[in-house]
């Protein structure tokens, strides 16, 4: 895994789906949000894709209808000599798609929200803009206001806050490891780093501690 989107800027889709698929889940092995879900067609064509987007940043409806709902439908006796093109312009409904294959390029799409298309046997991909998340608005801290800066705090929905960091650090640096704590509640409790400048020991032990905590039930407060 590398800090720097700018390191991947020679790096090219390979058009195989299996390499392709691996590739992204190297560089956020350690991001519990990345979604990978592989879709295939053999409804009159055969086709073999694979979405990846962040959960959190996204929105499901236009997911399920603008892309997936098109790629398992279709109905097709034979593909354009550019796949990709005739995905893009033919079969789905997603807004602003784009055709993309330099890796850094695509980083940088899928860590603003949006969402990656592979295709098998096509060193192309389709970008496509899905982003959004349902749920209250962010708002400033009560107990914690401050003069100058953006006016946002962390709330309870646990996927909502690590969408908010995710928007604010826009690296594939950023770590994102999910830990379950209580015996009856298994709360999911998220540790975060940059995994370039955190001390990896130090890491392990917050995680280790984390990890020793035996209770029952496990709730944080929402008020002080």
């Amino acid at each position: 895994m590398s800090g720097q989107i700018s390191d991947y800027k020679n790096l090219y889709l390979s058009g195989s789906l299996k390499k392709d698929i691996a590739l992204f889940k190297d560089i956020f092995k350690k991001d519990v949000i990345l979604r990978v879900k592989e879709i295939s067609s053999n409804n009159g064509i055969t086709l073999n894709c694979a979405l990846v987007y962040m959960d959190g940043m996204t929105d499901s409806d236009q997911i399920n209808e603008a892309i997936i709902r098109p790629l398992i439908t279709v109905n097709a006796t034979a593909l354009d000599s550019d796949i990709a093109d005739y995905i893009g312009k033919q079969l789905l409904f997603a807004r602003d798609v784009k055709k993309l294959d330099n890796v850094a390029e695509i980083l940088q799409g899928i860590l603003y929200g949006e969402a990656l298309l592979l295709i098998d046997g096509s060193r192309k991909a389709l970008m496509m803009d899905v982003k959004g998340f349902r749920t209250r608005g962010i708002s400033e801290p009560m107990e914690e206001r401050i003069l100058q800066g953006p006016r946002e705090g962390f709330e309870e929905a646990g996927l909502l806050n690590l969408a908010m960091l995710r928007r604010k650090l826009l690296t594939p640096d950023l770590c994102i490891e999910m830990l379950r704590v209580g015996r009856r509640t298994s709360t999911a409790v998220f540790v975060c780093y940059l995994g370039t400048l955190a001390n990896p020991k130090t890491v392990e032990e917050i995680k280790k501690r984390i990890g020793k905590i035996d209770i029952s039930v496990f709730l944080i407060p929402t008020t002080l």
